[in-house]
């Protein structure tokens, strides 16, 4: 089974209120129709990162992230994951959207991003009906 590094933006497309701007409203409808359809095929980890990250804010809204994650395994930093991530984001120096992907994190989490993005991406790919 894939494993997919779930980062805070994925819950947050979650969680949120429906977007009236029509690229976040994208994220969010993909993010849905991943999450209801495809992330059962993949083992989904998050870090104690993320959950710091999505208990921050308003309460409600913060205890709700909380429970989209409630069961999901917390994997810890380590400098191998951080070598990780460094990898994952040189390689990704050549792709087109570099820029806008890495630019919204630091270089930690911009690859836990880019994994969740692959996914996602490689869901759009496959079912181009639910991207219109």
């Amino acid at each position: 089974m894939k494993t997919v590094y779930v980062e805070t933006s994925i819950i947050s497309y979650l969680v949120a209120r429906p977007s009236r701007d029509i690229i976040a409203a994208g994220h969010q409808q993909i993010t849905h129709e991943w999450w209801a359809t495809e992330r059962n095929d993949f083992s989904l980890y998050v870090s104690a990162l993320v959950l710091r990250e999505a208990s921050g804010g308003d309460p409600v809204a913060a205890s709700t992230r909380l429970q989209w994650l409630q069961g999901i395994p917390v994997v810890a930093i380590t400098p191998k994951v951080e070598a990780l991530s460094e990898h994952l984001i040189l390689r990704s120096a050549s792709r087109k959207s570099r820029g806008r992907r890495i630019a919204h994190s630091d270089r930690r989490i911009s690859s836990t991003w880019f994994s969740a993005y692959l996914e996602l991406q490689a869901h759009r790919e496959r079912h181009p009906a639910s991207t219109h």
